[in-house]
């Protein structure tokens, strides 16, 4: 439909073509003999500064432990990546479900981030005293999923192979790899009608711009996903995760859901 916009760095040649870093990653998982898609190991939950990470929060390692992180743009202000950002407002209803459900969720991310209010069995780890480097890279290790967006943090629990659920997604041509994950894409609509774009070829040229601006230009807009959106997502993953289902072959593509919205307000995959 349109020309890609593809920054060249993100991608190396193999077998004849370009694959983005994501894809490579996933070749990686395949033949490292890990259906998981892990490349690293998960980390010991007796590492020291995780000890000290529970002492200090009440977690317990025998937890059922969720890490969430929802990119802003106080990292990293580049404008051509603010369709990236994600309102972590948005995501309240859903952490209180994970909560109820008998998760305790770790907020990942840094001080610069808009910190959540108050809840119950939820730790804003990410503007918090305990923030370090080494727990940045251990949390999500020991996580029983992980629940992120567009960023680059985002490539720490798919190491491991964590399993995760990637919300509010963008761009389109960066999808993350491993074939447990689910990742829901930023809806996009028609400015004229306001129908949702759901046929993937079509969303897969729109969903690579990086620019609203440029969207717009071509008929169409892009906004991040609502709350019931969100809890109806989070719901829904953790049914496969508490199913326990068998790890998927390594048949194809090592990527796994690839979902959006569409005009009845419904989760589908991109097909």
């Amino acid at each position: 439909m349109f020309a890609d916009h593809h920054d060249s760095s993100h991608h190396e040649w193999m077998d004849g073509r370009f694959v983005d870093y994501f894809e490579a990653c996933g070749i990686v998982a395949d033949r490292s003999g890990e259906a998981c898609g892990a490349i690293l190991d998960r980390p010991s939950q007796r590492d020291p500064a995780l000890l000290s990470f529970f002492d200090a929060t009440g977690i317990s390692p025998g937890d059922q432990i969720v890490t969430l992180h929802c990119r802003e743009g106080g990292f990293r202000a580049v404008g051509a990546s603010s369709l990236r950002d994600v309102d972590i407002t948005a995501y309240r209803v859903a952490l209180i479900k994970l909560v109820e459900q008998g998760y305790q969720v770790i907020r990942l991310g840094d001080s610069s981030m808009t910190p959540l209010p108050p809840i119950a069995g939820v730790f804003d780890y990410a503007v918090s005293e305990l923030k370090s480097e080494a727990l940045d890279i251990l949390l999500p290790g020991i996580a029983s999923f992980h629940i992120g967006s567009s960023s680059g943090l985002s490539l720490v629990p798919l190491l491991y192979g964590t399993p995760c659920l990637f919300l509010n997604w963008h761009p389109f041509d960066l999808l993350p790899w491993g074939r447990r994950n689910w990742t829901v894409v930023k809806p996009i609509h028609s400015s004229s009608d306001g129908r949702l774009v759901v046929e993937r070829r079509a969303y897969g040229s729109l969903g690579r711009i990086r620019e609203r601006s440029l969207l717009n230009t071509f008929g169409y807009d892009i906004r991040d996903l609502s709350a019931v959106e969100i809890e109806r997502a989070v719901m829904g993953f953790v049914e496969t995760i508490e199913a326990d289902l068998p790890e998927p072959p390594k048949v194809g593509l090592n990527q796994g859901r690839v979902l959006t919205v569409n005009d009845r307000d419904e989760l589908q995959d991109l097909q």
